[in-house]
């Protein structure tokens, strides 16, 4: 997992898929219990990128931590 700005992530497959068919779930949060919007795009088979914004805005945003799973 590579941080690539503020509120913006990619993770990297350590093997690439046969394909970008596959969905991601993802939850973030702060420790001030503030929620935090997360989601996952663009898919490809070695990579994605996870992305995390302050709850009913557009504002990128920095979790203190990110839970996603993978699956196909």
């Amino acid at each position: 997992v590579t941080r690539t700005a503020t509120g913006q992530y990619t993770v990297n497959f350590s093997t690439s898929l046969a394909d970008a068919n596959y969905s991601v779930t993802s939850l973030s949060q702060d420790t001030g219990m503030m929620e935090i919007a997360s989601g996952a795009t663009p898919l490809t088979t070695s990579n994605f990128s996870l992305f995390c914004v302050t709850r009913g805005t557009t504002t990128l945003q920095d979790a203190t931590f990110v839970c996603a799973s993978v699956f196909r």
